[in-house]
């Protein structure tokens, strides 16, 4: 193989290692933020004995249909918008640094 034709192939795989990590990296950090998302993940930081329980006893927890009110949807802007990522991020940065 020629010394041009060299380079390409160089310049081909990287271009493909770079799509393959970046790709990767979406796929973590998406995994992440959704986990990050869990009351679990909220009690982690926010370990507040009284106030989960309340929680578990309310109709937030307990309702005939089944279903349940998560923490974010109270503390934290409707999912989807651009106050919902500036909040969660701008929150759990604090409560990660007063932890």
């Amino acid at each position: 193989m020629s010394k041009s034709g060299s380079k390409k192939m160089r310049i081909i795989l990287a271009t493909l290692g770079g799509i393959v990590l970046l790709f990767s990296l979406v796929i973590a950090f998406n995994s992440i933020w959704d986990k990050s998302s869990t009351n679990e993940s909220c009690m982690s930081c926010h370990y507040h004995t009284d106030s989960d329980m309340n929680w578990k006893q309310s109709i937030h927890h307990n309702s005939k249909s089944g279903v349940k009110t998560d923490c974010a949807a109270c503390h934290l802007p409707p999912k989807g918008t651009f106050e919902y990522t500036k909040a969660k991020i701008t929150t759990g940065v604090k409560d990660i640094w007063s932890y």
